[in-house]
């Protein structure tokens, strides 16, 4: 359904968010 994609897209971005700044903690290091 819409909804379900609509969770599966947020959970997509959330992560995307966490692997970018997980990315910019190790160039800081």
């Amino acid at each position: 359904t819409i909804i379900e994609l609509a969770s599966v897209y947020k959970r997509l971005r959330e992560f995307e968010d966490l692997i970018n700044s997980t990315e910019s903690k190790v160039e800081k290091i």
